[in-house]
């Protein structure tokens, strides 16, 4: 339990360290030269800029936390900012979101277009094509 955040800091590091891993699957990204390595490039920036963001951030969070002393309410107040201030962060993310996702609806969706169903699948088409052979056989 006590080593418990320090192993969430470290796995959380090497995971933004191994966002530019695309040995797993590369979804034709080996089919131009030129673009795989420029899209490479472009995570290795990605995934600097992250880890040192996370690690800046851990950094002046935990020098808070430590420079106030041991008084308990103090420290207690801090946190319920930080609370605070993460909480309202993400609810803003989340309206943005939300906003963003009813421009797409309104204005970029294509209204003159429906939805093609098809409702015949290709057993259905087999059948009817083989339908009176196979009645012979069963007779």
């Amino acid at each position: 339990m006590f080593f418990g955040p320090t192993y969430l800091i470290i796995l959380n590091i090497y995971s933004i360290c191994r966002i530019d891993d695309f040995a797993w699957g590369t979804k034709g990204l080996d089919s131009s030269k030129n673009q795989n390595e420029e899209l490479k490039h472009t995570w290795k920036w990605i995934k600097i800029l992250h880890v040192l963001k996370y690690i800046v951030w851990n950094a002046i969070i935990s020098a808070i936390l430590v420079t106030l002393g041991s008084g308990y309410s103090l420290r207690f107040f801090v946190t319920l900012v930080m609370i605070v201030i993460i909480s309202l962060l993400m609810s803003v993310k989340v309206v943005l979101s939300c906003l963003y996702m009813l421009k797409y609806w309104c204005v970029y969706r294509p209204r003159d277009e429906q939805p093609r169903i098809n409702h015949q699948s290709t057993i259905d088409t087999i059948v009817k094509e083989h339908e009176r052979s196979i009645m012979q056989q069963i007779r």
